[in-house]
């Protein structure tokens, strides 16, 4: 397999996540810094604000820019606070335990762990919402980690999807390109441990170093009649590739057993097609930019949108979001008496 190393960036930073003048090099495509986390550029500048997820942080002034909305549980430190203001050891987790269903926000268990719980059940999600609008979080789960999933759940680091979403962008910039990045959990958080590309053209990702979860696009060139063979050519991320199609294995024979946690992106769907009439074939391709979650078959257990995983990281908005802002200290007041 032929790859060349493909460097997203290169940056030095103080203690409190300030980039180093002079001592950085990141490429336009390339969106995530401090600790992994998202750049807000638009806020204050290039690399002066990071999306947390649950929160703002500013790495000049070493703050968060909102409260914490569990600093009732440490009240000698400030609400603004970051990492104990000990960056050295301590590392502030991106947000709380945070539900969704079809995208939306729908409830929070109010734990700091950096996890987002797809709701996949509607009467679930339907109860899950009455009960936040009510001002009610919903019951922590012990059990609940990145790659956990049951008939009503399933469960992916914050981390670990921003890193999908990344692969994904630089896929559908680069359709004939596949990309591959493999993140490991480290003292509790998900970090990307090496990315790359395979040469363009060749249909073939770069080799994977172990890890606990791949990442790995399908081509999203866009879907066409060949007419030497007679098919309609396309790929789909949704359908991890086998020895059925290929004699010296695919997706699940290559590259899901050496890691607890797969993840495919890429164009989602079949396209379709249909006689235009003089001999000829129209193809409407009908598929969708998204994010296929696998172990180690070659069905997903879940597949997301990419608009519905960019507002996952976004984290509490919405109009559930504002009736339990409202209600919740109602709530906690009635509970203490």
């Amino acid at each position: 397999m032929h790859c060349k190393p493909n460097k997203y960036t290169l940056t030095s930073y103080y203690p409190f996540g300030m980039t180093m003048p002079g001592r950085n090099a990141n490429p336009g495509s390339y969106r995530h810094g401090f600790n992994g986390m998202e750049k807000d550029d638009e806020l204050k500048g290039n690399g002066n604000s990071y999306d947390f997820g649950a929160r703002m942080y500013d790495p000049k002034i070493g703050r968060f820019l909102s409260l914490d909305p569990q600093a009732k549980k440490q009240p000698g430190w400030s609400a603004y606070k970051a990492f104990l203001d000990n960056p050295i050891i301590y590392v502030d987790p991106t947000g709380e335990t945070e539900y969704f269903y079809a995208g939306k926000w729908i409830g929070t268990d109010g734990v700091d762990n950096s996890l987002i719980a797809v709701v996949k059940n509607s009467e679930v999600a339907k109860e899950m919402r009455a009960c936040t609008e009510e001002g009610w979080y919903v019951t922590p789960n012990s059990n609940l980690k990145n790659g956990y999933n049951d008939d009503a759940i399933a469960v992916i680091d914050k981390n670990v999807l921003a890193e999908s979403l990344n692969v994904l962008s630089l896929a559908l910039a680069n359709p004939q390109t596949e990309f591959g990045s493999v993140m490991t959990e480290i003292d509790g958080q998900f970090v990307a441990v090496q990315a790359g590309q395979g040469e363009p053209g060749s249909g073939k990702g770069p080799p994977l170093p172990q890890g606990d979860v791949s990442i790995h696009n399908h081509l999203t060139y866009e879907a066409y009649y060949d007419k030497n063979r007679g098919i309609v050519m396309s790929s789909n991320a949704g359908e991890a590739s086998s020895r059925k199609q290929y004699p010296d294995g695919g997706d699940v024979e290559n590259v899901f057993p050496d890691y607890d946690m797969n993840i495919i992106v890429g164009r989602i769907g079949a396209p379709k097609a249909h006689s235009d009439g003089n001999g000829g074939v129209n193809v409407n391709d009908t598929r969708y930019s998204g994010i296929a979650l696998y172990k180690q078959s070659a069905t997903p257990y879940l597949k997301i949108d990419e608009a519905s995983a960019t507002k996952m990281l976004k984290g509490r908005k919405g109009k559930t979001a504002k009736r339990f802002e409202k209600n919740e200290t109602k709530t906690a007041e009635e509970i203490s008496q």
